[in-house]
């Protein structure tokens, strides 16, 4: 079952990937989802080539690496907030929730 952990802001790539050594040593983690995000038409942008580093950066943890488009994530999320929570608190819980919906989103996809 996919459950939202804290959103993390970045930081340098040393401190991230130690974050994520952390989080990985912490809970039972068996491999990671990087969502690739693409324009509406599926053109690739910045966020693409990003995403697409961040890959290679989780490659190195030596766990399965799978990649998903993300598309939309964060609408549904905002969707779940205006009907659960006080607005105020949608910016700090958005990130969260929508990688807990794209990761489920990706669970019911593999199936």
């Amino acid at each position: 079952m996919a459950r939202p952990l804290e959103a993390r802001k970045r930081k340098t790539l040393k401190e991230d990937l130690e974050f994520f050594r952390k989080i990985t040593a912490d809970n039972e983690i068996q491999g990671f989802l990087v969502g690739i995000p693409m324009s509406l038409g599926g053109k690739i942008t910045e966020s693409t080539k990003n995403a697409e580093f961040w890959v290679e950066q989780m490659k190195s943890f030596s766990l399965p690496v799978f990649t998903y488009d993300e598309s939309l994530s964060t609408q549904d999320a905002y969707s779940i907030l205006q009907e659960t929570t006080a607005r105020k608190k949608h910016k700090e819980k958005k990130d969260s929730i929508a990688a807990a919906l794209f990761l489920e989103e990706f669970i019911r996809a593999s199936d």
